[in-house]
This record gives structure tokens, sequence and C-alpha cells, in this order.
């Protein structure tokens, strides 16, 4: 157990009260403290000290010490033993130990359930990050990434472990996430975006008519979603506009694979634009 400024305080204090390093080992012993510990204390002080002999400094002060102490105590043993018949001995002194505990550190508690399902999900996902375009997102560990740069943006694309194509467009089993990335763009900003789209499903030729307005990373955002023709394929399309930047990402995934919407959806959440 490490030893304490305080320690090492009370240590001194108690040898200059008087004390014996005997008595302050049994003190200390009676704290919570070791034998190694007291050693330590005392070496740590300049005292080699054992628990029969005190303090191993001199021993001709000692042997004065002793025998004037026997001379006092044979003057004194038939007054004390005459005065022990006639009086009450005094009530016991009970000293306040003048040595502070030792500190014992509270054991960690072990992670709740909600914590280890956490720690799970996080140890199964990746991270991806691009500081040219300053964007992150994380994904699925057992999904492909693939990522391509262009001169004004990248595209990034994403594949689940049982991702199998059926076709231009179609989905056979599985889902492909794509994120593209442009720093150019024909449309003004997200108005200019979503009222260009509302004319094109208006003239039928929309494949995505189910249009909402959302916020994706505190950037506003469009998300559409609907079938691909003569299939069933769903295809949610999210676009957003961050600053001169235009990202588009597409998810293509088999309908009656609603865990894989989940998954898309978690993905998302976790996308940060700054």
């Amino acid at each position: 157990m490490p030893l304490t400024p305080e320690l090492l305080a009370g240590v001194k204090k108690a040898l200059a009260a008087g004390r014996t390093p005997a008595e302050i080992e049994q003190e200390m012993l009676a704290n919570g403290w070791s034998r190694a510990d007291a050693a330590v204390a005392f070496r740590q002080l300049g005292i080699i000290a054992n628990s029969s002999v005190g303090i191993r400094r001199s021993r001709w002060p000692f042997v004065v010490i002793v025998v004037v102490l026997l001379l006092a105590g044979v003057a004194a043993g038939g007054w004390w033993l005459w005065q022990k018949q006639k009086t009450t001995p005094p009530a016991a002194i009970v000293e306040e130990s003048i040595l502070p505990p030792p500190v014992i550190e509270e054991p960690t508690p072990p992670p709740s359930a909600e914590e280890m399902r956490e720690m799970a999900e996080s140890a199964a996902w990746r991270s991806y990050e691009n500081r040219q375009l300053n964007f992150r997102f994380q994904y699925p560990a057992d999904w492909a990434l693939q990522e391509r740069s262009k001169p004004d943006g990248a595209v990034i694309g994403l594949k689940s472990n049982d991702y199998v194509a059926q076709g231009v467009g179609n989905v056979q089993t599985g889902g492909i996430l794509v994120f593209l990335i442009e720093r150019s763009s024909s449309f003004k900003d997200i108005n200019h975006l979503e009222l260009t789209l509302k004319l094109a499903q208006q003239y039928g030729e929309q494949s995505l008519p189910h249009l909402t307005r959302t916020k994706i990373s505190g950037y506003p955002a469009l998300k559409g979603s609907g079938y691909v023709q003569n299939s069933s394929t769903e295809h949610i399309s999210i676009l957003v506009e961050s600053y001169g930047r235009w990202f588009t990402i597409d998810f293509i995934y088999q309908k009656n694979n609603p865990q894989l919407k989940q998954i898309f959806e978690q993905i998302i959440k976790t996308l940060e634009i700054f």
C-alpha cells in the first residue's frame, strides 16, 4: 500500500511525542497498515527500528535512561502501592490515533448490460473519415468499402456481406450504399433542388415519389424513397447541401429485408459533416 505524506507526518509526530517504533508499529497494524509499510516509513525518516530495542542510534543514552528509571521506580514503588490501597485508580485514557488510516480504493463496478451491448456494437463497426471533404461516418465491420476520388469530390461505396446484384439498379440480395460528394452543382441551394425535383415529379420524371425535408448532421436535406420499377428493390436517396458541397446518398436494398433499412438509418445517424 503506498505511503502518504499524512502517514509520514503522523509517524514523525509520534516519535516527537516519545513513542517507540514498536508502539508506532502496533498502532499502524491496528489501523490497517502492514509491518512492511512501517519499515518503509521508518527508513524514509532515517530511523532503524525493531520491536525490542527501539530507535537504534546510540546505546549509552538508552542505558542511562533505563538505570534512572529503575532507581526512580524502586524509590516510588512503595509509595505507589500505599496510594493504590486508598485511592481509586484513574479512568483509562484513550489516546486518539495520530496516524491516518490507509486509503482503500473502491472496486470498479462491472459494466451494465446496456454498456456491454454498446461496447459489442461499437466493436462490430468501423469508422471512415475523409479530411479533404471533411466528413466521416461509421459502418458495419463486415461490409465492404470502396473509395474512388474525383477531381471535384469522391465516391464511397458500401456493400453488405450478402450483396448480390441483379441487372442494372436491381438487387437480388443484400444492399448497396453509395456516397457521392461533389463541390460543384447546377443547383444554387437546397430550395432550388427541391423545386426541381417537385417539377420532375409533376411531369412523371421523378423516380422518388415520396419526397420529404429533413436534416442530416445539422444541415438541410431532402429525402426521397420509392421502388425500382418492376422489382422488389427499394431505393432511398438523401441529398444534403453544406457550404457548396453536395452529398448524394443512395441506398438500394431488398424491401423484404427491414434489418438492412435499420442499418442504413444507423449509418446515416453517424454521418458527421464538418
